[in-house]
């Protein structure tokens, strides 16, 4: 996983870019939350390393927030998945 920042000089907002490749040990995975720092972020966009969009929903409970990046198909045992994901707070 790498995590790029960019900061916009214009009003201090930041965009953020996690690139990620997820391995399924065992069992099935449909989906996966990424924490935010910051209750108020703002979804971006999500892709699979094919290029195909993933689609993601903002996630607030309490004091947790997150991004939740569901997959096309589920990821099963023994397989990975990279993918893409933008956010902006």
């Amino acid at each position: 996983m790498w995590i790029k920042i960019w900061i916009n000089g214009d009003d201090g907002s930041i965009d953020i870019l996690y690139d990620m490749i997820l391995v399924c040990d065992s069992g099935t995975i449909n989906w996966i939350e990424i924490g935010q720092p910051a209750e108020d972020f703002t979804l971006g966009e999500a892709y699979d390393s094919a290029g195909s969009p993933l689609s993601i929903q903002k996630i607030v409970e309490r004091d947790y927030y997150a991004v939740r990046v569901s997959f096309e198909s589920p990821l099963r045992s023994g397989r990975s998945i990279g993918f893409n994901v933008t956010t902006l707070m």
